[in-house]
């Protein structure tokens, strides 16, 4: 009789413990699942960044160039421009704008990547591979695609200056 009892007591423990081994592989599905979603989305917010830092690239250069343009047809002075130039108003020669080395002698991804496109028109590049190449190489994964980034389009990474990469033409 006592051995009946044990044995109930037994087999009642070894059902609690198999409904508890199926909820947990029911929480480690649902886990799994979450993190892939996760994963997901910062995959989403890493293109998302990517697209807006080409964004704020696209109109810095517009800003700059029309800084420039405004400044050239006042010629120095403080007229304002004319929608409608007269045959008096000399017309400025417009002269491919070199990137902008700051004094730090470093660009940013979107001016290297301006760079790789000028001189390599043909280039596959976008300020994504950059991007990437930089954090394989972070992460240590033991091979970066970015020495040979460097290597064939002539610039050497630096680092981080301020939170941004940093890069300098060879």
């Amino acid at each position: 009789m006592v051995i009946a009892n044990l044995e109930n007591q037994l087999s009642g423990t070894v059902r609690e413990l198999k409904g508890q081994e199926i909820a947990l592989e029911s929480l480690e599905n649902q886990l799994s699942g979450t993190i892939a979603e996760i994963k997901e989305r910062d995959m989403a917010l890493t293109n998302l960044n990517s697209e807006i830092e080409g964004l704020r690239g696209e109109i810095d250069g517009r800003d700059m160039a029309l800084e420039s343009l405004k400044s050239e047809s006042r010629g120095g002075g403080d007229k304002p421009l004319s929608l409608f130039p007269t045959e008096s108003t000399p017309i400025p020669e417009i002269i491919p704008e070199l990137i902008p080395i700051p004094s730090t002698g470093t660009i940013g991804r979107n001016d290297l990547f301006k760079y790789i496109l000028e001189k390599f028109p043909d280039s596959e590049m976008n300020p994504q591979k950059i991007t990437d190449a930089v954090r394989d190489r972070d992460k240590g994964n033991g091979f970066s695609r970015l020495s040979f980034y460097e290597r064939d389009y002539g610039f050497k990474f630096v680092g981080k200056i301020k939170g941004e990469n940093r890069f300098q033409i060879v």
